[in-house]
């Protein structure tokens, strides 16, 4: 083994020792970077990329480094004035530790000993031209975002304890838009990979989740250890009910066998009138956010169960909000309006992309045969492709297992599909503003928006609110190509958009869903 390669070798070896603070979080990460600035609560670390805001409460330790551009002054001066591989060394260690500066100046020293060393002769960008090194000309016009960039700085913020105070390493990602598809999809591939999560033990368990104030009865399937995303059932109780009946009915299913092994089942303990209010949408909302902050859940497949008024409730929280399941499946319940003054049919246009699994008893007195065939038809009217529809003998049915089973057999087929080629939604003051890739800004109640991508274009209809925007990927409109809009039946949009990880990596930490990655958005007011 040469002394050049030694020393590369040693040099890898000691690297990651010499680069300022080590910041050594609660939650086991190390970053790496100065401290610039402190308050009483956070300090600000200024890292490869740009700063981010630490809180102290989330620091175990902080160790002191010598910050790499005092390491590289004690390096260079330790080198000899004709030392070429050392101070080729040096050049490699300062690319490492992001000192373009030194770098240069180091791979400048390596050609005043060396003036034909190829490797740093290249690395400043010279070329060989008829036996002379030449600069060559920059040309920017070509150069192409480099994606692995891209991808370090997508990897630096999910590593962050709270990612949304890492602004200017995502405003850093916007010198990256316009990518290639391929150097798009890395970034969404990094992405996807989220973030990391402490294991579980698996079994029953009561949970209390402190943002949304309920306590759960919580399944964890055997063999979670938090590496692999896994699929989440939210089960709602009925009147009167504990959450703990609703976990002993999922036993007693033909479902269990399965449930154990593969599947986060949480039950949370409600009041008896409480998930079909309008205020369990907010609860459930931070319950939804607080089981994705402590699980690691597959975004794809979550689905949401619920007996009598949690079957209400199952139609209610479901239909505002259609973009966070895979598929739903009220049993002895109906979609009564907030007000609790009959059924709230206009609702029912949310659910054009979400599979349901409807159960009722042919007698029940609370949701009856004639009146959840009359739901049925309605979901059809309004585009809904997938409904089942299990009708039981009898009246009502105290936990009909003998359909849960077969209902989650049906669910756990499905994944959710952020990209459907039409979307609706109908806003009611307290649901839905959203669905997959179209979103209503400030809508007032009666909102309403269509959206749907044509061979060619995308047509929206949209009424009630002040903007609306849409999200792009390639897997909805070939982003290579122009891309046509139609608002209201006037064309507002015709131009290409260029794909932004920037936008993929916002629109993921906004929604707190590692599968909404889309490329680039556009905006439309219509008031």
């Amino acid at each position: 083994m040469n002394r050049f390669v030694l020393a590369v070798i040693v040099l890898l070896a000691l690297a990651p020792m010499a680069f300022g603070d080590l910041i050594h979080l609660r939650n086991g990460r190390t970053l790496e970077g100065e401290i610039v600035s402190r308050t009483d609560e956070s300090i600000t670390l200024k890292m490869k990329h740009g700063n981010v805001e630490i809180f102290k409460s989330q620091i175990k330790e902080i160790e002191k480094k010598p910050l790499p551009a005092e390491v590289y002054k004690q390096k260079a001066a330790a080198l000899t004035a004709n030392d070429v591989d050392g101070h080729y060394i040096l050049a490699l260690w300062c690319k490492m530790r992001g000192l373009d500066a030194e770098y240069s100046l180091a791979l400048e020293k390596v050609i005043a000993i060396s003036p034909d060393h190829a490797a740093a002769r290249r690395a400043l960008g010279f070329v060989r031209k008829g036996g002379k090194w030449v600069k060559e000309k920059a040309r920017p016009e070509l150069a192409a975002p480099d994606p692995a960039k891209a991808v370090e700085i997508v990897k630096t913020v999910l590593s962050l304890p709270q990612p949304e105070g890492a602004k200017e390493l995502i405003e850093k990602l916007r010198s990256f838009d316009g990518m290639t598809r391929e150097g798009f999809n890395l970034c969404v591939q990094s992405i996807r990979e989220w973030r990391s999560y402490k294991p579980v033990s698996p079994g029953e368990q009561e949970v209390k989740f402190s943002e949304s104030g309920l306590t759960c009865s919580v399944s964890i399937p055997e063999g979670y250890n938090g590496k692999k995303a896994v699929p989440v059932l939210l089960s709602l109780h009925g009147s009167g009910q504990t959450s703990e009946e609703i976990l002993r009915a999922w036993k007693a299913s033909a479902a269990w066998t399965r449930m154990k092994k593969e599947c986060i089942l949480v039950a949370p303990q409600g009041e008896s009138s409480y998930w079909w209010k309008a205020e369990a949408t907010i609860r459930l909302d931070a319950l939804i956010e607080e089981l994705k902050g402590t699980y690691n859940v597959d975004t794809n497949r979550v689905y949401l169960s619920g007996f009598s008024n949690g079957g209400h409730g199952t139609w209610h929280y479901g239909l505002r909000r259609p973009d966070i399941f895979a598929a739903i499946a009220p049993d002895s319940g109906l979609p009564l309006s907030t007000a609790g003054d009959g059924i709230d049919f206009r609702s029912l246009k949310n659910a054009l992309n979400l599979p349901l699994y409807i159960i009722n008893g042919k007698e029940d007195p609370i949701a009856p045969g004639p009146r959840v065939a009359l739901v049925v038809r309605k979901l059809l009217k309004c585009g809904c492709t997938e409904v089942v529809r299990k009708e039981l003998p009898g009246g009502r049915r105290i936990h009909a297992v003998e359909a849960w089973g077969e209902a989650y057999e049906w669910l756990l087929k499905h994944y959710r599909s952020t990209l459907p080629k039409k979307v609706q939604i109908h806003y009611d003051g307290t649901g839905a503003k959203r669905a997959c890739w179209v979103e209503l800004i400030k809508p007032e109640p009666g909102a309403k928006v269509s959206a749907e991508v044509r061979k060619g274009y995308i047509e929206i209809n949209a009424s009630g609110a002040a903007k609306v925007i849409i999200f792009l990927s390639d897997g909805l409109v070939d982003l290579d190509k122009k891309v046509t809009v139609r608002l209201n039946n006037k064309r507002v949009y015709q131009d290409s958009v260029k794909r932004s990880p920037a936008s993929a990596l916002e629109t993921c930490l906004a929604r707190n869903d590692r599968s909404f990655a889309y490329a680039a958005k556009l905006s439309f007011d219509l008031k």
